[in-house]
This record gives C-alpha cells, sequence and structure tokens, in this order.
C-alpha cells in the first residue's frame, strides 16, 4: 500500500483525535482526562500552525489519515518558545507497524532542519521499545529518564528524547 505524507489541515482534524484517542492510553498509561475537549484543542492547534510549528498527517493509497505528527512549542519561556518543539506522533492500530510512522516522521524531521528550531525533543514510554528504536535510528539521542511519578503511579517511566536539528543556523 502506497503512502503520501502532506501538511496537516483543519479538515484533518477528527481523524487526528480518533488517532490519537486509540494512542492516547499507550503513552500515557491511562485513558485522557474528560474535563478537556480534545477535539476542539486539535481544530484550535491545526488552525495555529505556522512556519516552525506544524502538523503532518500521512494517508494511505484510499485517502484515509492513518498517522500524523506534530511540532509544537515545547515552552512557553520566549527564550526557548522559538527554538524548541515538542514532537507528537501516532498512527492508527489498524497500520502498525510503524511505515506510515516512519514517512511522517522523516518528513517532520526533514521540516525541523530547515526551520529556525534547534531541538525537538519527545517524551516516550520506557516500555515502548519500538518507539525509542525508531526515534534512535531518525537521530534522537535518549538523554535521560523520568521515573515514575507518586502522585502518578499508572505513568509509565518516561525517557527524555532529544534531537538536534542540523539547519545552517544550529549545525557546527
Amino acid at each position: 500500500m502506497g503512502y503520501t505524507v502532506r501538511a496537516g489541515t483543519v479538515e484533518d482534524a477528527e481523524a487526528i483525535h480518533e488517532i490519537w484517542l486509540n494512542g492516547v492510553e499507550n503513552s500515557l498509561g491511562s485513558a485522557p482526562s474528560g474535563e478537556v475537549d480534545y477535539a476542539a484543542y486539535f481544530r484550535q492547534r491545526l488552525a495555529a500552525q505556522n512556519d516552525v510549528f506544524k502538523y503532518f498527517v500521512v494517508e494511505n493509497s484510499d485517502g484515509e489519515v492513518v498517522s500524523w505528527q506534530s511540532l509544537s512549542p515545547f515552552r512557553s519561556n520566549p527564550a526557548v518558545v522559538g527554538v524548541m518543539a515538542e514532537l507528537s506522533a501516532y498512527t492508527s492500530p489498524k497500520q502498525m507497524p510503524g511505515r506510515p510512522t516512519l514517512l511522517g516522521l522523516e518528513e517532520t524531521f526533514r521540516f525541523a532542519d530547515r526551520s529556525p528550531l534547534h531541538y525537538v525533543v519527545a517524551f516516550i514510554a520506557s516500555s515502548n521499545a519500538a518507539a525509542l528504536r525508531l526515534s534512535e535510528h531518525l537521530g534522537m539521542r535518549n538523554i535521560g529518564t523520568f521515573p515514575i511519578a507518586p502522585q502518578a503511579p499508572h505513568l509509565p517511566e518516561l525517557a527524555y528524547m532529544v534531537y538536534p536539528c542540523k539547519n545552517s543556523k544550529t549545525a557546527g
């Protein structure tokens, strides 16, 4: 089956939200809070994309969105907001293993390398060996682990992954 990677649009919000719902419990260790309207969150984020922070979607040959990746501001601190991004990547369970994920991430990192970003960070459950291998294959470095918090024992230990962007402003 062939796949196409393209920039995400507001019209993709429903598919992105559905894929996220199917994968978030695996990445968070529990279902998401019911206190937030996550569908509205994704619509808002897609509408607010710019030349640094962007969504990418992967479509199968039937035009169905089967995977998505995003670069979001890592922190609101003005000293780092324009040079650091947090990576998110989710793929429909029907599409595993992750060829669509790989294609989408490759495009996301190519985009990051052309952007003003210096670093892309990701937090991956330490138990997700496939995601850790894929991120390292794509150039991310595991720089540490967040231990399980006593007040949230259901959350998995998280690997802190960092990708140093290769753009001309930051390459040495």
